[in-house]
């Protein structure tokens, strides 16, 4: 759909040379692009995937050459949901973080359909991040206990922002899968759409 909006802008701009008609082609090709990204967030991590078969979503802030694969999890502290400061400790070869935040009505859909085939997972253990830009110990405890599909899991929150400043990709959720032995990120990718779905299981199916 982006792609149909931006050739009719051209076809007005090269043929009738008019600015206002060149305007709303414009107007009408930012809509359907954004219209499309609201829609199907997760196309730009797959259109990567497919290029060098890894999901590096693109965003509006960063480029994929910014991300250091390179993640010191130790390096970073968080609070757990009784606000106490702890460090993310896995016993697993590898860890899943997903960022998310009340605001992100697609990681409500994400957990509902990825939550149950995670539990199945025994190489990896998940961490859900809580990501929201105007954080405060009340609003993530209230998120929390509002998100029945958390309850029980390993949730915390990026007190700091330090963590999410520098690995999240544009918004939530972020999907990161770490190599514990390495300090390397495997994986890595924002937005949630059936395709990114079935890109995520396929790369956690193909780790060692």
């Amino acid at each position: 759909a982006p792609f149909i909006g931006l050739l009719i802008m051209f076809v007005n701009l090269f043929l009738l040379k008019d600015l206002r008609k060149f305007g709303f082609s414009l107007f009408f090709f930012l809509f359907i692009y954004f219209y499309s990204f609201e829609k199907y967030p997760g196309w730009q991590a797959y259109r990567y995937e497919n290029w060098r078969d890894e999901a590096i979503a693109l965003s509006t802030t960063k480029s994929n050459d910014t991300i250091d694969k390179q993640l010191e999890i130790k390096n970073y502290s968080f609070l757990n949901v009784k606000l106490d400061t702890v460090k993310i400790k896995s016993n697993k070869k590898y860890s899943l973080f997903i960022t998310w935040s009340e605001y992100c009505k697609y990681c409500k859909t994400a957990f509902k359909k990825m939550n149950p085939s995670l539990d199945t997972i025994h190489k990896m253990n998940t961490y859900y991040i809580y990501s929201s830009p105007k954080f405060s110990s009340d609003n993530f405890l209230k998120a929390y206990k509002k998100e029945k599909n958390l309850e029980g899991r390993n949730v915390v929150a990026d007190y700091e922002k330090r963590f999410t400043k520098k690995y999240i990709l544009g918004g939530d959720p972020t999907f990161i899968i770490l190599d514990n032995d390495k300090n390397e990120i495997k994986y890595l990718s924002a937005g949630y759409s059936k395709s990114l779905h079935d890109s995520i299981f396929r790369h956690i199916g193909k780790l060692n």
